[in-house]
């Protein structure tokens, strides 16, 4: 308790501060909505009920890699209603506070951003932030040369700066430019390379599929449909980040493949895809 009353006077000190600087040198007539940075309690800090944004699986473990990296920067935007004496309601940002509560716990600490809005004016500010900043088109040369510097140990952040590649309609190739390992001799065909082969996870299972003879391997290229892809893990540029065909699959995609193997199957032999099955003794051994 001494210390939430110790930083509730450093912040009310820094207000006095904050308020003469927000004096000088601003244009005339521009309306300053932030009250100034607080360092507060997180467990003080509730999420915006109006919230309608989904964190996923990769935008968690990509804000955690991104945060094992750089650091915690920048400040979630709150405001204060008499509804909630004491807390701050989060106008976006649960996500990073989320991230703080399972590191951390309720008591640590985090400075935020506040504002002067109110239940309407914050309703405002959650629909238009983010929606406004996607509207941005990317510049594909910059980001080509952003990609470039940028290098991570993170498989997730790699898995989204690979997004932000193929949006920016980066990174196609020709096949037999690269590393093509597959042998193939097929000239000028296109193969898109937005996606980053996938890469080997924990909490995965893996069955690993091997082939003794040409034959084999050009018949599971052709049931998988495999592409060429960027090798995973690599800062986009460099000498280690070649193209090469697909290695690794999701289960789902080698199911639906052996599904839709198996009914062009059964409509050649003019049955069912059970009655092949049971022809032929159940599904093929590998």
């Amino acid at each position: 308790m001494a210390k939430r009353k110790i930083q509730a006077a450093d912040n009310a000190a820094a207000d006095g501060g904050r308020a003469v600087e927000l004096e000088r040198g601003l244009p005339s007539g521009l309306r300053v909505r932030n009250l100034g940075i607080r360092r507060v309690r997180v467990g003080d800090i509730v999420d915006n009920p109006l919230n309608h944004r989904m964190h996923g699986s990769l935008q968690r473990d990509a804000f955690g890699g991104v945060v094992n990296e750089l650091g915690w920067y920048g400040y979630p935007d709150v405001y204060q209603t008499p509804e909630r004496p004491g807390l701050y309601v989060l106008i976006d940002g649960e996500l990073r506070t989320h991230t703080l509560v399972a590191r951390y716990g309720v008591e640590a600490f985090i400075d935020v951003n506040l504002t002067d809005f109110d239940e309407h004016e914050a309703r405002k500010a959650l629909a238009t932030h983010d929606t406004i900043s996607g509207l941005a088109d990317n510049d594909a040369e910059r980001v080509d040369a952003l990609l470039r510097e940028v290098a991570t140990g993170s498989a997730a952040v790699q898995e989204m700066l690979d997004a932000l590649a193929t949006d920016a309609g980066l990174y196609k190739t020709k096949r037999g430019e690269g590393d093509d390992e597959d042998g193939d001799e097929d000239g000028d065909e296109e193969v898109v390379t937005h996606e980053q082969a996938v890469q080997l996870r924990p909490n995965r299972e893996y069955a690993l599929v091997f082939a003794d003879s040409a034959e084999e391997w050009d018949a599971i290229k052709s049931l998988l449909s495999l592409v060429h892809v960027r090798r995973g893990g690599y800062t986009v540029g460099s000498a280690q980040d070649q193209v090469s065909i697909e290695r690794v699959v999701g289960a789902r995609r080698l199911l639906d493949a052996v599904a839709a193997s198996a009914l062009k199957l059964a409509a050649a032999d003019g049955g069912s895809v059970g009655e092949l099955i049971g022809e032929r003794g159940g599904p093929p051994q590998c």
